[in-house]
């Protein structure tokens, strides 16, 4: 019955960016995930982008993600690579090219509330190399359901902070092979 009042009032939000669409859990060695993410960057004009997000795991707590942002104003390619810290938190950097390159690190931590859904926050920054080197900070809050077996819906937020007056809501579909 939980899952029936929180689909409907999830999938309202599918069609409103992303940058870490991601729990602190990593992929096991040799798994493979693929997720569709429609998103929305908020900076005063609403900028719509597509990502897709693949990922392999390379270790027991180690994971490559791969992600590519189409349809919007200008195209996101970035890589990443996931440590798994315990059992509810991960660190992640990386690069990415969106404008101009960028260095990319985050810091999530994950809390179960039922067994087919976590709530994720953590702090996200991205050191951006452009005619003055830039630093942003952004809050990522989420939550991921496991829909299937193999399939996950995450919805998240990055709330700008400090100077970063960008925010980003997103919301799609992991499968896990």
């Amino acid at each position: 019955m939980k899952k029936l009042i929180l689909i409907p009032l999830l999938l309202i939000t599918i069609s409103s960016s992303s940058q870490v669409f991601n729990t602190s859990s990593t992929l096991r060695r040799g798994h493979l995930s693929l997720g569709f993410e429609p998103s929305v960057y908020i900076n005063g004009a609403s900028d719509f982008n597509l990502f897709i997000h693949g990922g392999i795991g390379l270790t027991s707590n180690i994971d490559l993600g791969l992600h590519l942002g189409v349809l919007g104003n200008k195209n996101y390619i970035g890589a990443d690579v996931e440590f798994g810290l315990g059992r509810l938190f991960s660190f992640t950097g990386g690069v990415h090219d969106f404008y101009d390159f960028g260095l990319d690190g985050t810091l999530l931590c994950t809390l179960p509330i039922q067994s087919n859904a976590d709530i994720f926050i953590g702090l996200d920054t991205d050191i951006v190399f452009n005619d003055d080197t830039d630093i942003h900070f952004w809050l990522p809050l989420g939550v991921a359901i496991n829909v299937k077996r193999n399939m996950d819906f995450i919805l998240e937020t990055e709330i700008g902070l400090g100077d970063t007056n960008t925010h980003f809501i997103g919301g799609g579909l992991c499968f896990y092979f």
